[in-house]
């Protein structure tokens, strides 16, 4: 007997609000929490580990996009990859560059900008500004 997928619509998927977990067929599913929100989950196992990797709200992604995004996770397990050690690892690479681009001035001037009005006077604003100007931005 062969499995079957695309059990849920889009219009069961808007209307269910009964806290549970509800599949779609070939590891999709869809998370009812007890305070009503809704997310999509795709349920896999990779070298007899059973995994779960979230694929977003349900207002952020439609039933085709996750069935979509769940297509492409189980193509990755067919081949052997471990789809949420992939994510975290772009997840990983983004924060990495992201955290590269930032300078020491620019961390420096966004920590005054959040800091400075809670300092008392203007003559200590500006001795951060000078000291920093002075020994650390050079």
């Amino acid at each position: 007997m062969a499995r079957t997928i695309e059990k849920l619509s889009a219009l069961r998927v808007t209307k269910e609000t009964t806290p549970g977990v509800y599949g779609d067929g070939g590891g999709l599913y869809l998370r009812v929490s007890a305070s009503g929100t809704k997310s999509w989950i795709f349920r896999y196992m990779l070298d007899r580990r059973s995994r779960e990797m979230g694929l977003g709200a349900t207002h952020a992604v439609n039933l085709a996009e996750a069935r979509q995004k769940a297509a492409d996770a189980r193509n990755l397990c067919a081949r052997g990859i471990d789809p949420l050690t992939l994510k975290n690892a772009a997840v990983a690479e983004r924060r990495l560059k992201e955290a590269l681009e930032i300078t020491f001035k620019n961390c420096a001037e966004k920590y005054i900008a959040a800091h400075e009005k809670s300092w008392r006077n203007e003559k200590h604003r500006a001795q951060w500004k000078a000291t920093l100007e002075t020994y650390a931005y050079r």
